[in-house]
């Protein structure tokens, strides 16, 4: 593939410019905002819970629920008030025996690089941004019938949304309308069609896509979980007295199977250039968004743009992964993909697209 054209000092400011400009990947921000439950807004009762807010932080960014026994990490919790860069509360009403009663909980965003820093200082695996929309298709027996929950319902299901929201997963349930039921009904989704599902899921821009199977029996619930993604499909179950705690598990489970896919461990990063050109770049609104959002992944060190020609941009990647790998990483989200004929080695420039 020839070279392209190298581009003026002042085009190159002006593209790393707007791409300092433009916003993070949606959820990005989030993942470096933790809540913790506080008695009061007391300053000595907020030092108290920044560690908690930081533990959760930390748990989003590695992907490992443990991430706050590790030594290294355990350590410098009490800490956590240098990391902090702005906080905030809210309450939340619920009902206790019967009687309303409200919580509050302080909600603090910490610095990026420092959180970056001590799980690097640390040795832990990082995850990173790479997260992709995971659509949830829930069919739920309840002895009766099969029914497939849909986005209405999503209020009712606060105990899934809500472990996928304190792993940083983004779900989203399906309207679950006669375009759906067109395309896939819960006995297939019952007795498996996981490729069938994942298709239907690309109606809604999901990257991954999970079905859930809940059952009631005799002894409580039971939930049977596929993953399935651009990586292949993965399964795992769990059982509880009640529903709410096996909606969890299979949250949970999604998020540490995500992880394992697509964080990065301290010892398996391999430093190296990759020359790439993106074909699709239209304008500098995509400039921005391309720069912004390579900038963001885990899997690359540093971006350099190195010349244009048209629609296409030619940058110079540094990757803390392999090229195929990368790839892997990109299909997950939704700015760029990579031609699928590549030369692992790099010896010639890799193919990206904009996505549309």
């Amino acid at each position: 593939m020839p070279s392209l054209p190298a581009l003026p000092r002042l085009v190159l400011a002006a593209l790393l410019a707007l791409a300092g400009q433009w916003p993070q990947p949606a959820g990005a921000t989030d993942l470096y905002t933790g809540e913790a439950l506080v008695a009061s807004q007391d300053a000595a009762e907020r030092e108290r819970a920044l560690g908690p807010a930081l533990v959760q932080v930390l748990v989003k960014v590695s992907g490992d629920p443990r991430v706050g026994q590790h030594p290294g990490i355990d350590a410098e919790l009490s800490q956590a008030a240098a990391l902090l860069l702005r906080f905030g509360y809210r309450q939340d009403a619920s009902s206790v025996a019967g009687q309303p009663s409200s919580r509050l909980w302080l909600q603090a965003e910490f610095d990026r690089a420092g959180v970056d820093a001590l799980l690097a200082r640390a040795g832990v695996p990082q995850w990173g941004t790479e997260r992709p929309l995971t659509l949830v298709w829930l069919v739920i027996d309840d002895g009766r019938s099969k029914t497939i929950a849909s986005a209405s319902q999503v209020a009712a299901l606060g105990a899934l949304t809500g472990a996928a929201e304190q792993r940083g997963i983004q779900l989203q349930l399906p309207a679950v309308d006669s375009e759906d039921l067109s395309r896939i009904g819960p006995e297939e989704l019952w007795s498996g069609g996981v490729e069938k599902a994942h298709a239907a899921a690309q109606r809604y821009g999901a990257r991954a896509t999970l079905v859930a199977r809940l059952a009631r029996s005799s002894s409580g619930w039971t939930g049977r979980f596929t993953l399935v993604d651009s990586g292949g499909s993965a399964e795992w179950s769990a059982s509880y007295l009640d529903s709410n705690s096996v909606l969890a598990a299979g949250a949970n489970g999604l998020a540490d199977r995500l992880a394992q896919r697509f964080s990065i461990a301290p010892g398996d990063r391999v430093v190296a250039d990759f020359h790439m050109v993106v074909e699709g770049v239209d304008g500098p609104t995509d400039y921005g968004r391309v720069l912004e959002y390579l900038a963001s992944m885990t899997a690359v060190g540093a971006v350099f743009p190195e010349g244009a020609e048209g629609n296409r941009l030619l940058l110079k990647l540094t990757l803390n992964v392999g090229l195929e790998r990368f790839g892997q990483m990109l299909a997950l989200g939704d700015v760029l993909e990579m031609d699928a004929a590549q030369d692992p080695a790099g010896t010639t420039p890799a193919l990206l697209r904009v996505r549309r």
